[in-house]
């Protein structure tokens, strides 16, 4: 996963009354806080790759250090802030929580942790600073490559012909020579490695897996020279932009997310991100990660990616470019329990 501190914080404030015959209360605040494993801070959820070396580790201020206590699955690991080194060999569901208390206040904070063998957050793949992968060589080679054991497919550039498929990318800088093609749009930069998609002119672009998978989540980003293009910075048809190809009001660009039950049908459900729209002569725009659930699409073979856009000629062809970023996939080999334990 990537690099940044994310806390779970429960903080409890006490009341200080000043009126007489009441004694002040002059025992410190307590905080207590999660820090390891890192956790998403809108579902207190956090994910660890099967056999991975971590440790529980808690952030406590006020707190007495004889009353610290981890709990995992209610059996005690640990009285410390930090536990031994752990790992799991198996998939599923832990629930974790941390506890610790002064002589007025008793505090915890919880997190549930999932252990899966498959998270793409392509951090575990080699790239030089300000970069980006795109393929084996220049001569349009079908390859593979792997991130946190899921595999995506690649097809090389040739020609004048641009790569596609999926690639990887850590470019957020906008004065990178390869930022619009390679980059990813975001008003703060704030991601290392990601991975980048590009699907033909029909918009769809479909990903097997080596089995079936319940797909947990995604997160998603715009491309640079798609926003570029809605806008109307630069026209990627004629050199001397003379053809304005800008997003009018009605237009749109969706980036749509089925999962495959076998190579050629999809589930019913799907996902959708707006990632580019416009409406009363206001462009939005999505220029941020963009965390999508995947949990509704069930147990699937894999997943089909299109891109649902206004912008298509008479033949349905798409007449923007196709590209789109994600990142932090995650696949869950589960049976259905771990599908079970959230949807309940």
């Amino acid at each position: 996963m990537k690099k940044i501190s994310i806390y779970i914080n429960l903080l409890i404030v006490p009341f200080v009354f000043f009126s007489c015959g009441v004694e002040e209360i002059k025992d410190p605040r307590l905080e207590v806080a999660i820090i390891s494993p890192r956790v998403n801070p809108t579902t207190a959820r956090s994910i660890v790759l099967k056999d991975q070396k971590f440790v529980y580790e808690a952030r406590v201020k006020g707190g007495e250090s004889s009353s610290y206590k981890w709990l995992v699955d209610d059996e005690q690991i640990a009285t410390t802030l930090r536990s031994d080194s752990i790992s799991y060999d198996t998939e599923g569901f832990r629930k974790a929580r941390f506890e610790a208390a002064n002589n007025s206040y008793e505090g915890s904070a919880e997190v549930l942790l999932y252990v899966v063998e498959r998270a793409a957050s392509f951090e575990d793949l080699p790239l030089a600073e300000n970069s980006f992968w795109a393929g084996v060589d220049n001569a349009g080679t079908v390859s593979t490559f792997t991130s946190g054991n899921i595999p995506f497919s690649n097809t090389s550039p040739k020609d004048t012909i641009d790569y596609l498929e999926f690639g990887y990318s850590n470019i957020t800088d906008s004065t990178n020579v390869n930022y619009a093609n390679y980059g990813v749009f975001q008003l703060i930069a704030s991601r290392n490695n990601y991975g980048i998609a590009r699907t033909p002119e029909s918009g769809k672009l479909k990903m097997m897996f080596d089995g079936e998978y319940s797909p947990m989540s995604i997160e998603v980003a715009n491309n640079p020279l798609v926003v570029q293009t809605a806008r109307g910075d630069f026209d990627i048809y004629e050199e001397d932009d003379t053809t304005i190809v800008s997003f009018a009001n009605g237009d749109f660009y969706n980036l749509e997310i089925r999962g495959l039950l076998d190579d050629t049908t999809t589930t019913e459900t799907v996902i959708s991100s707006p990632l580019v729209s416009k409406s009363s002569n206001i462009l939005t725009v999505q220029n941020s990660w963009l965390n999508q659930e995947l949990i509704t699409l069930g147990l699937v073979k894999g997943l089909e990616f299109t891109i649902n856009t206004s912008k298509v000629d008479s033949t349905g062809v798409i007449t923007y470019p196709t590209r789109f970023n994600i990142d932090n996939l995650i696949l869950l080999n589960d049976g259905g329990e771990i599908i079970n334990e959230i949807n309940n």
